[in-house]
């Protein structure tokens, strides 16, 4: 009987050394409970121990987990109903207050679909349409930021929102995109002629600067070809003074260098000087040293 009794008591203490004993591999993590209050969160991966018949254990996921959300209407602050189609990123960063709070990942799905939703929406009715489009990353980041405080405190973090599809419905697209292009057209035209007037006004005034470039241009040609032709005639009067009979000559042979050009035939009187020039009866006759003085 006793030795019954000893192996009964052995596979007692064998049974609650086993069932006192939990694992835990790196993707996971647990909650001890004490009769079904959660008491401590077990984060490290390896065996752990529980009081048998009094502690249980919950274990959670520590992986990054995501929420598919249901498509949703939401209204714009241009007043367009839009269909935001999105899913969040989210994880457990709190195992004991996750569920004191939450309780199972069902719960917090449930929970987290609530919060977010009425921050995608709260987003979308400050935001036009058009910004909607274009600066999405804007509004997810501000949905992050308006919605990860109300997650903490479930101990969850909430790591990012990623719509699918923002965009309005099928039976308002038309009208929408056709009143869109009428308002592109329009911004087009006023860029246009805002462009044009620019450009009529930098030509007219290019137009003026080169007047008044060529003008001084002119003027100052003027001046140079006036005191050029005030030296050469204060040149040929000095020469003329010098030597008239010099100057004389010089001018004769000039007045035959510009008119005999291209086999020019010349027709001159005998007696004039330039014919007398040519035949050798004028003498160019050197000044005397007086009248060089």
């Amino acid at each position: 009987m006793k030795r019954w009794i000893t192996i009964a008591v052995a596979l007692l203490v064998v049974i609650s050394l086993a069932s006192s004993i939990f694992t835990l591999n790196p993707r996971v993590q647990a909650v001890v409970l004490q009769f079904g209050e959660p008491v401590r969160a077990v984060t490290k991966p390896g065996p752990h121990l529980r009081i048998p018949f009094i502690q249980s254990v919950q274990k959670l996921p520590k992986t990054v987990l995501f929420l598919n959300a249901e498509p949703e209407d939401a209204i714009s602050q241009d007043k367009r109903t839009i269909i935001a189609d999105y899913y969040v990123v989210w994880r457990i960063n709190d195992a004991l207050k996750f569920v004191r709070t939450m309780g199972t990942v069902s719960q917090a799905l449930i929970r987290l679909d609530d919060v977010v939703f009425s921050s995608v929406r709260q987003e979308i009715s400050r935001t036009p349409f058009d910004e909607l489009i274009v600066a999405r990353k804007e509004l997810t980041d501000r949905i992050v930021k308006d919605a990860s405080p109300k997650l903490t405190a479930y101990g969850i973090d909430l790591l990012d929102v990623e719509f699918v599809r923002l965009e309005l419905p099928q039976q308002n697209q038309q009208a929408v995109f056709d009143r869109m292009r009428s308002e592109r057209d329009r911004i087009a035209q006023q860029e246009r002629a805002t462009g044009n007037a620019e450009a009529t006004r930098i030509r007219a005034e290019t137009d003026r600067e080169v007047a008044v470039m060529v003008a001084e241009a002119n003027r100052k040609a003027q001046e140079i070809m006036g005191k050029a032709d005030a030296e050469a005639t204060r040149i040929y009067a000095e020469a003329y003074g010098r030597d008239p009979g010099f100057y004389a000559f010089w001018i004769r042979l000039q007045t035959l260098r510009d008119g005999l050009k291209d086999k020019t035939t010349l027709v001159i009187d005998r007696n004039d000087p330039i014919a007398r020039t040519l035949m050798g009866q004028e003498v160019l006759k050197t000044p005397s040293p007086a009248a060089t003085r």
